[in-house]
């Protein structure tokens, strides 16, 4: 529909309807996508009213990577959203709500933005018992690649009880490899 589309990660609900995770080329930049299937692979047109949603931070080139859905159905999908204004990556996730609707509850109007250093992406995202979001990911550290781990609230805020402000950062060793 919209582009070259890039499918990075899958979510089977407990209604056996399919989600894709990814990464829509817009032609005019890249954005956040989400797909919902029937089980039978039909789109599944009551998810967002189409079957999809393309989520787009502050027009730059954004890629989604993985997903997880919680147990009131929610959404969570982190990647990359980028800083036009500084010419960066900074981490990211997004809320949808089970609709396939953007919770802008969620974060600031949906979205938990940050950067640690320069390039930052987010690649996996968890869930704690208590609610709490765990995403971990690459941050670039003079052309270094070092890992991420960083821990927010329910509510899309870092959770400053967790390593520095909510962030931890660990060098793994000169290793130059960034998504």
């Amino acid at each position: 529909h919209w582009g070259n589309d890039t499918a990075r990660d899958i979510l089977i609900q407990d209604d056996g309807q399919i989600l894709l995770i990814g990464t829509v080329d817009t032609g005019a930049d890249d954005d956040f996508m989400v797909i919902r299937l029937d089980p039978d692979g039909s789109l599944d047109t009551t998810f967002n009213g189409t079957g999809m949603i393309r989520v787009d931070y502050n027009g730059g080139d954004d890629s989604a990577f993985s997903a997880v859905i919680q147990d009131d159905g929610k959404i969570v999908i982190c990647g990359k959203a980028e800083d036009t204004a500084l010419s960066q990556d900074d981490y990211a996730l997004l809320r949808l709500n089970a609709d396939g609707t953007v919770d802008t509850t969620f974060g600031v109007n949906g979205w938990a933005i940050g950067s640690y250093r320069n390039d930052d992406i987010f690649t996996g995202v968890g869930l704690l018992s208590d609610g709490r979001i765990a995403a971990v990911g690459a941050v670039d550290h003079q052309g270094n690649c070092d890992s991420i781990v960083a821990l927010f609230t329910a509510n899309g805020v870092l959770d400053t009880t967790f390593g520095a402000n909510g962030v931890t950062v660990q060098d793994w060793g000169d290793y130059d490899l960034f998504y």
